[in-house]
């Protein structure tokens, strides 16, 4: 990944399932990855993506953004206007299978 790509990069990392101190070695991770590709630690954004948005209890949760499915399915359908066609098909997948799951 060029300089540019990178800078403009943002890093995001997802957890499904807490085990023991799971977010701080997904963060960790997170970071590592951030750093080979040259992406600042300010443009990484570590979201903890569950059915209600609860915080993470396994760890040092200061770091992570807590998010429900619902917010993040209405975040997609705000954004998908803006989007060019070759993104918007993909998220209108993801929000579809949302929709399945009963989370929209």
């Amino acid at each position: 990944m060029d300089g540019d790509t990178a800078e403009r990069t943002r890093a995001i990392e997802t957890v499904s399932a807490e085990g023991v101190d799971q977010i701080d070695r997904e963060y960790r991770h997170m970071a590592r990855v951030a750093d080979s590709n040259r992406v600042p630690s300010n443009r990484m954004f570590p979201v903890f993506l569950t059915p209600d948005g609860r915080s993470p209890t396994s760890g040092d949760a200061r770091p992570w953004r807590p998010v429900s499915y619902r917010d993040l399915a209405r975040e997609f359908l705000t954004a998908l206007p803006a989007l060019p066609d070759r993104k918007t098909a993909f998220f209108v997948d993801l929000i579809g299978q949302y929709r399945r799951l009963g989370v929209t």
